[in-house]
């Protein structure tokens, strides 16, 4: 089966789309929509979060777009900047509620 087979074929989802995994309890959030998210918990400008991660923040603008996808070095470096851990900014979230 070919690529394109492949992806008509299964429920592969695009990034940019919530994609489900095994229950309907765990989430994986694509890493741009977490990134903006603890972006703006923390208060920081695209411009502050560069200059405290060492990122500039036209790759931030670019990532939190989701037109890049960004080496595991530039993640930590902004899970540094954040204080939040690699799982918080990549990993899944747990919906509230249900059995």
């Amino acid at each position: 089966m070919d690529y394109q087979s492949l992806c008509e074929n299964t429920s592969i989802i695009r990034r940019e789309y919530p994609l489900i995994i095994g229950s309907d309890k765990t989430t994986i959030v694509p890493m741009q929509t977490q990134l903006r998210a603890w972006r703006e918990q923390r208060g920081f400008s695209l411009r502050k979060l560069g200059e405290l991660s060492g990122v500039h923040y036209i790759s931030l603008v670019k990532l939190e777009a989701g037109r890049v996808d960004p080496r595991l070095s530039t993640i930590l470096k902004l899970c540094q900047a954040l204080r939040v851990s690699l799982s918080q900014l990549v990993g899944e979230t747990h919906k509230k509620g249900g059995s």
